[in-house]
């Protein structure tokens, strides 16, 4: 199958021709990539610095959307032709940046039908940050305020509305390049209707986080719609 990666630790990522995947174990999922995420953390597994449980040749990635093609004998809840994303680490196999991904089950979450595949593969590392640092870091609950300070990124924006979602008063800060980006900031005056996070985006972030929109008076971010 086609993929991207690295033949060794440290080489420049090019195209590869690698082996298809292998048969499936009973808590797995083989997805159909239609999308895979890209961020600074796969330039750590480029350089060796993180170490995902496989070696070069490999493809690199580790957040994916797509199709599910297969399943293993074990897994509910997830069946062919589902719409699923994934940040599963250690890497079972292959990274995501490759045609075909195997992923554990307990890693998957549903792909509601109106979020795009580029926008899920974009989500998983941002939302579980994000999750991670409002729930289990913080446990944010209402009444609380919140700053939000960089809100401008995806991880910003993911933090903005998780915060809003549990009924926090949330200030948010971001560059004026953020706009031009396509990052929506919204300044607000006290009173004034305040916008949603989409429903389908915390749904994701929340199944993610399982497994493993804003009532602020100053100003509120939503997430882009493209990564």
């Amino acid at each position: 199958m086609r993929a991207a990666g690295v033949r060794q630790f440290g080489d420049q990522v090019e195209s590869l021709e690698l082996p298809e995947p292998r048969a499936l174990r009973p808590d797995e999922v083989l997805i159909d990539v239609r999308a895979a995420g890209v961020g600074n953390w796969d330039e750590f597994v480029r350089t060796g610095s993180w170490d995902l449980g496989i070696r070069p040749p490999m493809a690199l990635g580790v957040e994916a959307a797509g199709l599910v093609t297969a399943v293993g004998d074990r897994v509910t809840g997830i069946r062919p032709g589902d719409r699923v994303t994934t940040h599963a680490v250690p890497l079972r196999e292959q990274g995501a940046w490759a045609e075909r991904f195997i992923a554990a089950a307990e890693h998957i979450a549903a792909v509601p039908a109106d979020i795009t595949f580029d926008v899920a593969a974009a989500l998983a590392v941002p939302a579980l940050t994000a999750d991670q640092a409002i729930g289990a870091a913080l446990a944010i609950r209402a009444g609380q305020t919140v700053l939000v300070n960089g809100a401008g990124g995806v991880t910003g924006g993911m933090l903005v509305q998780l915060a809003a979602h549990r009924g926090a008063t949330v200030i948010a800060t971001a560059l004026e390049r953020a706009l031009a980006r396509g990052v929506e900031i919204t300044l607000l005056l006290e009173g004034n209707p305040i916008p949603r996070v989409p429903e389908a985006e915390l749904a994701i972030a929340g199944s993610l986080a399982s497994k493993n929109s804003c009532s602020a008076t100053r100003c509120s971010a939503r997430a882009p719609t493209q990564p």
